[in-house]
Protein backbone atom coordinates (compact mmCIF):
# COMPACT_ATOMS: atom_id res chain seq x y z
CA UNK A 1 0.00 0.00 0.00
CA UNK A 2 3.05 2.35 0.58
CA UNK A 3 4.43 1.35 -2.75
CA UNK A 4 1.26 2.17 -4.37
CA UNK A 5 0.94 5.95 -2.90
CA UNK A 6 4.63 6.66 -3.55
CA UNK A 7 3.75 5.93 -7.14
CA UNK A 8 0.52 7.76 -6.68
CA UNK A 9 2.43 10.93 -5.97
CA UNK A 10 5.09 10.63 -8.83
CA UNK A 11 2.64 10.50 -11.50
CA UNK A 12 0.45 13.65 -9.75
CA UNK A 13 3.98 15.35 -9.21
CA UNK A 14 5.37 14.21 -13.28
CA UNK A 15 5.82 17.37 -15.40
CA UNK A 16 4.07 18.30 -18.47
CA UNK A 17 5.47 19.46 -21.25
CA UNK A 18 4.33 23.38 -21.66
CA UNK A 19 6.13 23.89 -25.01
CA UNK A 20 7.64 22.55 -27.80
CA UNK A 21 10.25 25.08 -30.34
CA UNK A 22 11.98 23.89 -33.44
CA UNK A 23 14.65 25.87 -35.58
CA UNK A 24 16.90 24.59 -38.07
CA UNK A 25 20.32 25.88 -38.31
CA UNK A 26 23.01 26.26 -41.20
CA UNK A 27 26.33 25.65 -39.76
CA UNK A 28 29.25 25.17 -42.61
CA UNK A 29 32.39 22.84 -42.31
CA UNK A 30 36.21 23.89 -42.34
CA UNK A 31 36.36 21.63 -45.35
CA UNK A 32 33.97 18.74 -47.16
CA UNK A 33 32.99 15.72 -45.14
CA UNK A 34 33.02 12.74 -48.23
CA UNK A 35 30.83 10.38 -47.71
CA UNK A 36 29.94 7.45 -50.53
CA UNK A 37 26.59 9.25 -51.20
CA UNK A 38 27.29 12.83 -50.71
CA UNK A 39 29.83 15.34 -49.90
CA UNK A 40 28.61 17.51 -47.45
CA UNK A 41 29.80 21.25 -47.10
CA UNK A 42 27.31 22.42 -44.29
CA UNK A 43 24.90 20.51 -41.29
CA UNK A 44 21.79 21.66 -40.78
CA UNK A 45 20.73 20.86 -37.27
CA UNK A 46 17.04 20.51 -36.77
CA UNK A 47 17.27 21.52 -33.28
CA UNK A 48 13.97 21.08 -30.52
CA UNK A 49 13.94 22.61 -27.45
CA UNK A 50 11.59 21.65 -24.87
CA UNK A 51 10.05 23.56 -21.72
CA UNK A 52 8.17 21.70 -19.07
CA UNK A 53 5.98 22.62 -16.21
CA UNK A 54 8.96 22.16 -13.54
CA UNK A 55 10.68 25.28 -15.25
CA UNK A 56 13.04 23.02 -16.99
CA UNK A 57 14.61 23.58 -20.28
CA UNK A 58 16.56 20.96 -22.41
CA UNK A 59 17.51 20.99 -26.11
CA UNK A 60 18.31 18.39 -28.68
CA UNK A 61 19.52 17.80 -32.19
CA UNK A 62 19.32 16.52 -35.35
CA UNK A 63 21.27 16.60 -38.68
CA UNK A 64 19.11 15.28 -41.67
CA UNK A 65 21.54 12.84 -43.64
CA UNK A 66 19.33 11.98 -46.30
CA UNK A 67 20.94 8.47 -48.32
CA UNK A 68 21.79 7.52 -45.09
CA UNK A 69 18.36 6.64 -44.50
CA UNK A 70 15.10 7.89 -46.12
CA UNK A 71 14.24 11.09 -43.76
CA UNK A 72 14.41 14.61 -45.57
CA UNK A 73 14.80 17.43 -43.64
CA UNK A 74 11.46 18.26 -45.00
CA UNK A 75 9.70 15.68 -43.63
CA UNK A 76 11.59 16.07 -40.41
CA UNK A 77 10.46 19.26 -39.69
CA UNK A 78 7.00 18.33 -40.69
CA UNK A 79 7.10 15.63 -38.50
CA UNK A 80 7.70 17.50 -35.40
CA UNK A 81 5.56 19.97 -35.73
CA UNK A 82 2.73 17.81 -36.36
CA UNK A 83 3.46 16.22 -33.86
CA UNK A 84 3.73 19.22 -31.27
CA UNK A 85 -0.40 19.55 -30.31
CA UNK A 86 -0.16 15.81 -29.56
CA UNK A 87 3.03 16.71 -26.98
CA UNK A 88 2.16 19.87 -25.32
CA UNK A 89 0.29 19.76 -22.36
CA UNK A 90 1.31 16.01 -22.10
CA UNK A 91 2.59 14.29 -19.41
CA UNK A 92 6.55 13.64 -20.13
CA UNK A 93 5.75 9.90 -19.29
CA UNK A 94 2.46 9.88 -22.25
CA UNK A 95 4.76 12.14 -24.93
CA UNK A 96 7.76 10.08 -24.53
CA UNK A 97 5.12 6.73 -24.92
CA UNK A 98 4.10 8.06 -28.36
CA UNK A 99 6.99 9.55 -29.90
CA UNK A 100 8.93 6.05 -29.04
CA UNK A 101 6.26 4.26 -31.08
CA UNK A 102 7.23 5.72 -34.23
CA UNK A 103 11.53 5.24 -33.57
CA UNK A 104 11.51 2.02 -36.58
CA UNK A 105 10.04 4.48 -39.02
CA UNK A 106 11.15 7.86 -38.03
CA UNK A 107 14.38 7.29 -36.15
CA UNK A 108 15.87 10.29 -37.09
CA UNK A 109 12.92 12.48 -36.42
CA UNK A 110 11.77 10.69 -33.32
CA UNK A 111 15.77 11.20 -31.72
CA UNK A 112 15.87 14.80 -31.34
CA UNK A 113 11.96 14.88 -29.38
CA UNK A 114 13.03 11.51 -27.35
CA UNK A 115 16.17 13.16 -26.23
CA UNK A 116 15.06 16.34 -25.33
CA UNK A 117 12.90 14.40 -22.98
CA UNK A 118 15.42 12.37 -21.08
CA UNK A 119 17.65 15.22 -20.87
CA UNK A 120 14.98 16.42 -17.96
CA UNK A 121 16.58 13.85 -15.55
CA UNK A 122 20.13 13.17 -17.75
CA UNK A 123 22.83 15.66 -16.66
CA UNK A 124 25.38 16.96 -19.26
CA UNK A 125 28.91 17.87 -18.47
CA UNK A 126 29.91 20.62 -21.75
CA UNK A 127 33.45 20.37 -20.65
CA UNK A 128 34.12 16.52 -20.93
CA UNK A 129 35.33 16.58 -24.73
CA UNK A 130 38.63 17.78 -23.35
CA UNK A 131 39.31 14.59 -21.66
CA UNK A 132 38.45 12.17 -24.53
CA UNK A 133 40.53 11.20 -27.79
CA UNK A 134 38.52 10.63 -31.07
CA UNK A 135 39.33 8.73 -34.18
CA UNK A 136 40.28 10.98 -36.98
CA UNK A 137 37.99 10.94 -40.33
CA UNK A 138 39.85 10.89 -44.00
CA UNK A 139 39.15 9.15 -46.97
CA UNK A 140 40.43 7.47 -49.94
CA UNK A 141 40.28 10.05 -52.07
CA UNK A 142 42.53 12.42 -50.12
CA UNK A 143 45.76 10.34 -50.29
CA UNK A 144 47.99 13.35 -49.40
CA UNK A 145 45.94 13.94 -46.06
CA UNK A 146 46.11 10.06 -45.26
CA UNK A 147 49.79 10.47 -45.84
CA UNK A 148 49.84 12.43 -43.25
CA UNK A 149 48.17 11.02 -40.66
CA UNK A 150 49.45 7.20 -41.34
CA UNK A 151 53.36 9.36 -40.87
CA UNK A 152 52.13 10.86 -37.89
CA UNK A 153 50.70 7.35 -36.42
CA UNK A 154 47.43 8.90 -35.37
CA UNK A 155 45.89 6.42 -33.16
CA UNK A 156 42.72 5.45 -35.00
CA UNK A 157 41.82 6.77 -38.40
CA UNK A 158 38.25 6.19 -39.99
CA UNK A 159 38.57 6.20 -43.75
CA UNK A 160 35.63 6.67 -45.93
CA UNK A 161 35.24 4.40 -48.95
CA UNK A 162 33.44 5.36 -52.01
CA UNK A 163 31.12 3.99 -54.52
CA UNK A 164 34.27 2.94 -56.74
CA UNK A 165 36.12 -0.07 -55.27
CA UNK A 166 38.98 0.47 -57.94
CA UNK A 167 39.51 4.35 -56.57
CA UNK A 168 39.23 2.88 -53.36
CA UNK A 169 42.02 0.27 -53.68
CA UNK A 170 44.40 2.39 -55.87
CA UNK A 171 44.31 5.23 -53.17
CA UNK A 172 45.04 2.78 -50.50
CA UNK A 173 47.80 1.71 -52.55
CA UNK A 174 49.26 5.19 -53.64
CA UNK A 175 49.26 5.99 -50.47
CA UNK A 176 51.67 2.65 -49.04
CA UNK A 177 54.07 3.66 -51.68
CA UNK A 178 55.29 6.55 -49.48
CA UNK A 179 54.32 5.61 -46.17
CA UNK A 180 56.50 2.15 -44.91
CA UNK A 181 54.24 0.96 -42.47
CA UNK A 182 50.57 1.28 -40.67
CA UNK A 183 50.85 1.73 -36.90
CA UNK A 184 47.31 3.10 -37.43
CA UNK A 185 44.01 1.15 -36.72
CA UNK A 186 41.89 1.89 -39.65
CA UNK A 187 38.31 1.87 -39.83
CA UNK A 188 37.19 1.68 -43.73
CA UNK A 189 33.42 2.89 -44.13
CA UNK A 190 31.06 1.97 -47.33
CA UNK A 191 27.67 3.80 -46.04
CA UNK A 192 26.37 1.02 -48.16
CA UNK A 193 28.01 1.65 -51.40
CA UNK A 194 29.24 -1.72 -52.23
CA UNK A 195 27.83 -4.45 -53.87
CA UNK A 196 29.21 -8.37 -53.16
CA UNK A 197 31.91 -8.37 -55.41
CA UNK A 198 33.38 -5.11 -54.93
CA UNK A 199 33.18 -6.18 -50.79
CA UNK A 200 34.93 -9.30 -51.94
CA UNK A 201 37.64 -7.74 -53.86
CA UNK A 202 38.26 -4.96 -51.20
CA UNK A 203 38.69 -7.36 -48.67
CA UNK A 204 40.94 -9.26 -50.99
CA UNK A 205 43.28 -6.53 -50.99
CA UNK A 206 43.17 -6.32 -46.91
CA UNK A 207 43.58 -10.09 -46.43
CA UNK A 208 46.30 -11.07 -49.34
CA UNK A 209 48.45 -7.94 -50.28
CA UNK A 210 51.39 -6.65 -48.29
CA UNK A 211 49.79 -3.80 -46.93
CA UNK A 212 50.16 -3.96 -43.12
CA UNK A 213 46.95 -2.54 -42.57
CA UNK A 214 46.34 -2.26 -39.19
CA UNK A 215 42.01 -2.71 -40.03
CA UNK A 216 39.80 -2.55 -37.06
CA UNK A 217 36.86 -3.33 -39.45
CA UNK A 218 34.56 -2.74 -42.35
CA UNK A 219 31.44 -0.42 -41.56
CA UNK A 220 28.28 -1.04 -43.50
CA UNK A 221 29.53 -2.14 -46.60
CA UNK A 222 26.34 -3.26 -47.79
CA UNK A 223 22.46 -2.13 -48.36
CA UNK A 224 20.42 -2.27 -45.35
CA UNK A 225 18.60 -5.64 -45.91
CA UNK A 226 21.97 -7.36 -47.23
CA UNK A 227 23.30 -7.96 -43.73
CA UNK A 228 23.50 -11.99 -45.17
CA UNK A 229 26.12 -10.74 -47.69
CA UNK A 230 28.47 -10.08 -44.44
CA UNK A 231 27.81 -13.59 -43.14
CA UNK A 232 29.01 -14.82 -46.81
CA UNK A 233 32.22 -12.78 -46.58
CA UNK A 234 32.99 -13.57 -43.41
CA UNK A 235 33.35 -17.51 -44.76
CA UNK A 236 36.10 -16.32 -46.90
CA UNK A 237 37.85 -13.83 -44.91
CA UNK A 238 37.75 -14.78 -41.56
CA UNK A 239 40.51 -12.05 -40.39
CA UNK A 240 39.00 -9.68 -41.19
CA UNK A 241 35.84 -7.57 -38.85
CA UNK A 242 32.95 -6.21 -39.77
CA UNK A 243 30.03 -3.61 -38.25
CA UNK A 244 26.73 -2.52 -38.81
CA UNK A 245 25.72 0.85 -38.66
CA UNK A 246 22.59 2.37 -40.97
CA UNK A 247 21.07 -1.53 -40.27
CA UNK A 248 21.03 -1.01 -36.29
CA UNK A 249 18.30 1.53 -35.14
CA UNK A 250 15.81 -1.00 -32.46
CA UNK A 251 17.35 -3.31 -30.12
CA UNK A 252 15.69 -6.14 -32.29
CA UNK A 253 18.14 -5.70 -35.18
CA UNK A 254 20.90 -6.96 -33.19
CA UNK A 255 19.78 -10.32 -33.90
CA UNK A 256 21.18 -8.84 -37.84
CA UNK A 257 24.43 -8.77 -36.36
CA UNK A 258 24.72 -12.10 -34.69
CA UNK A 259 23.04 -14.30 -37.44
CA UNK A 260 25.70 -12.70 -39.94
CA UNK A 261 28.87 -13.06 -37.82
CA UNK A 262 29.24 -9.41 -37.13
CA UNK A 263 31.73 -8.21 -34.24
CA UNK A 264 30.88 -4.53 -34.11
CA UNK A 265 27.41 -2.06 -34.16
CA UNK A 266 27.91 1.51 -34.40
CA UNK A 267 25.59 3.77 -32.10
CA UNK A 268 24.58 7.10 -32.55
CA UNK A 269 21.67 9.27 -30.41
CA UNK A 270 20.05 10.99 -34.21
CA UNK A 271 19.10 6.87 -34.82
CA UNK A 272 18.82 5.22 -32.23
CA UNK A 273 15.55 7.04 -29.97
CA UNK A 274 16.80 8.78 -26.70
CA UNK A 275 19.49 8.14 -24.16
CA UNK A 276 17.18 5.80 -22.88
CA UNK A 277 17.10 3.42 -26.23
CA UNK A 278 20.90 3.94 -26.56
CA UNK A 279 21.66 2.37 -23.70
CA UNK A 280 19.69 -0.59 -23.77
CA UNK A 281 20.85 -1.79 -26.99
CA UNK A 282 23.98 -1.00 -26.04
CA UNK A 283 23.51 -3.40 -22.73
CA UNK A 284 22.04 -6.34 -24.83
CA UNK A 285 24.97 -5.96 -27.53
CA UNK A 286 27.45 -6.28 -24.61
CA UNK A 287 25.36 -9.26 -23.02
CA UNK A 288 25.27 -11.17 -26.70
CA UNK A 289 28.97 -10.17 -27.15
CA UNK A 290 29.01 -7.64 -29.78
CA UNK A 291 31.31 -4.62 -29.33
CA UNK A 292 30.13 -1.41 -29.45
CA UNK A 293 31.44 1.95 -30.96
CA UNK A 294 29.86 5.06 -30.18
CA UNK A 295 29.35 8.47 -31.94
CA UNK A 296 28.11 10.69 -34.94
CA UNK A 297 30.46 12.44 -37.15
CA UNK A 298 26.94 14.58 -38.53
CA UNK A 299 26.26 16.41 -35.43
CA UNK A 300 27.19 19.15 -33.52
CA UNK A 301 27.95 19.80 -30.00
CA UNK A 302 24.64 19.48 -29.32
CA UNK A 303 24.71 15.22 -29.49
CA UNK A 304 28.29 15.07 -29.41
CA UNK A 305 28.32 15.93 -25.58
CA UNK A 306 25.55 13.97 -25.04
CA UNK A 307 27.06 11.10 -26.41
CA UNK A 308 30.09 11.93 -24.69
CA UNK A 309 28.91 12.06 -21.52
CA UNK A 310 26.87 8.70 -22.47
CA UNK A 311 30.19 7.74 -22.64
CA UNK A 312 32.13 9.02 -19.63
CA UNK A 313 29.46 7.34 -17.57
CA UNK A 314 29.18 4.06 -19.36
CA UNK A 315 32.72 3.33 -20.54
CA UNK A 316 32.78 -0.39 -19.87
CA UNK A 317 30.05 -0.58 -22.26
CA UNK A 318 31.89 1.20 -25.04
CA UNK A 319 35.10 0.40 -27.48
CA UNK A 320 37.32 3.86 -27.47
CA UNK A 321 38.13 6.06 -29.13
CA UNK A 322 34.57 7.65 -30.07
CA UNK A 323 33.27 8.93 -33.12
CA UNK A 324 30.96 12.15 -31.43
CA UNK A 325 33.71 14.58 -33.73
CA UNK A 326 30.98 15.68 -35.93
CA UNK A 327 31.58 19.41 -33.87
CA UNK A 328 35.13 19.25 -34.75
CA UNK A 329 34.62 19.57 -39.06
CA UNK A 330 32.52 23.03 -37.83
CA UNK A 331 33.84 26.38 -38.43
Amino acid sequence: MIESKKLRVKELNEPLIEDLLISINTLPLKKPYKLSFVTLDRFQSIQVKLRFSNHKETIAEVVPLLGYNDESEEEIYDSIIAWKDELVGKKVSKAREFVSSFISQKPFTTSAILTAIDLMSYSVNPDTHHSIKYVVPSSTTETDELKSLLLNSRDSIKVKLTQDVDADINGLLAVKKEVLGFHSNIRFDANQAYDFEAARKFCELLQFTKLDLKTQYIEQPFPVGKENWIGELRKQFKSIAFMLDESIVTINDLDLATTNDVEYIKLKLFKQGGIKELLEIANEANRKGIKVILGNGVATSISNEIENEIYMKNKALFVAPLESNGFKKLI
